[in-house]
């Protein structure tokens, strides 16, 4: 419901671009099933010492042309 809206914002103009934030493989296979809009970017954590599954995450999002945004690139908690 909440894509559907955002998809909404995308095609009257007010967004050029929607995404979402710390989707898996599975959440964004869902998300483009639905074929309403384009996933523009993925907002995972990302940095050295990431786990792989981050790793397979983003390179599902570069087979299907979706931008990753990494936070914490420098680690957090105990990696500083």
């Amino acid at each position: 419901e909440t894509w559907s809206t955002l998809a909404g914002f995308l095609t009257t103009g007010k967004v050029r671009d929607i995404g979402v934030s710390n989707f898996g493989i599975r959440q964004l296979t869902e998300l483009m099933a639905l074929r309403n809009a384009p996933i523009a970017v993925n907002q995972i954590e990302f940095h050295p010492l990431v786990p792989d599954q981050n790793r397979e995450v983003l390179s599902f999002c570069q087979q299907h042309g979706i931008a990753v945004v990494a936070f914490s690139p420098f680690g957090s908690g105990s990696l500083l």
